[in-house]
């Protein structure tokens, strides 16, 4: 095992900035990878749908594909990386920012509704279709903002 791999999996332990679940993915992999996430899962419950999570976080990766001893399907192989950035990505919008959210889409659904009752249908669902693309645009922006 290449000393990057031990580093980073000692600085992640030592930050405590994964969930239990998490973590306890992460580990295997260390310890076990390459393997599928059935293999993960038999070890570790639920495990195969943190998978995806360490990768967005930049720990874990795909590196092949191979035969399911099991079923005969094609399954993908995870492996952890060597990287030692174990930031949590939000899960959450801030009160102030879902109270801004929040007005807008009363605001605008208010106008759609009397766009409707006037007829005018087509700028009604402009108007909703330009909400939907600005809630997520709010949604994205902390995102954003948290992950700096």
């Amino acid at each position: 095992m290449r000393q990057t791999s031990i580093d980073a999996f000692n600085a992640i332990k030592e930050s405590g900035l994964l969930s239990k679940r998490r973590w306890q993915v992460y580990e295997y992999l260390y310890q076990h990878g390459p393997c599928s996430g059935t293999r993960v899962s038999r070890k570790v419950p639920g495990g195969w749908k943190r998978l995806s999570e360490l990768q967005e976080r930049g720990l874990a990766k795909e590196v092949g594909q191979t035969r399911s001893k099991f079923t005969g399907h094609k399954v993908i192989l995870w492996d952890v990386t060597g990287k030692t950035d174990a930031r949590e990505l939000p899960t959450r919008v801030s009160r102030a920012d879902l109270l801004v959210l929040l007005g807008r889409v009363a605001s605008k659904t208010h106008k759609a509704r009397q766009w409707c009752k006037e007829g005018r249908h087509r700028d009604s669902r402009v108007l909703l279709r330009r909400l939907e693309i600005t809630v997520q645009g709010v949604l994205d922006e902390e995102c954003r903002r948290r992950t700096r």
